[in-house]
């Protein structure tokens, strides 16, 4: 697993995550104590963490290993939204509001992953280091690879 649970409960709201997932409660909703609750989201939770995880594993996992995916940031990030977007999308995704966002933040994930997965996008080991001189003469997060240059005025003859 890419995140956490209490990673998710602590970036969302609490009402959120009840709206969206009152449906999955195997207790009736209303009737369920707060302690109950939570205990549900978080099973819901831990499932959608799992989806989204092995969503990223079926892009990644030819070309990383899940303990170097497990200590990167981006993927880290990228986990969460995908996750949200599960949750949010098990009682029907209204793409007109609140909920475009999280769609449009799957899809970025998705992007981001299949770049990964070609090769266009490489990701490196986040560095913990403190020093800003160190971080700043380190790769750090994602590097982008680029086509060489095909043209230039030496190759045209100075045209």
């Amino acid at each position: 697993m890419y995140c956490t649970v209490e990673e998710i409960i602590n970036n969302s709201k609490i009402e959120f995550l009840e709206r969206a997932l009152s449906d999955e409660f195997t207790n009736s909703y209303e009737e369920a104590d707060e302690d109950t609750k939570l205990e549900e989201i978080r099973k819901i939770i831990a499932g959608a963490i799992d989806d989204a995880s092995a969503e990223i594993n079926g892009y990644l996992l030819k070309k990383y290993s899940t303990n170097f995916l497990k200590r990167n940031k981006a993927i880290n990030k990228f986990c969460k939204d995908i996750t949200l977007y599960n949750i949010l999308s098990r009682s029907g995704n209204d793409e007109d509001n609140r909920e475009n966002n999280y769609y449009l933040r799957y899809k970025n994930a998705i992007k981001f992953l299949e770049n990964l997965a070609k090769g266009t996008i490489e990701i490196t080991q986040d560095d913990n280091s403190q020093d800003e001189e160190e971080i700043k003469n380190t790769r750090i997060g994602i590097n982008i690879n680029s086509s060489k240059k095909l043209f230039s005025r030496q190759s045209l003859g100075g045209m």
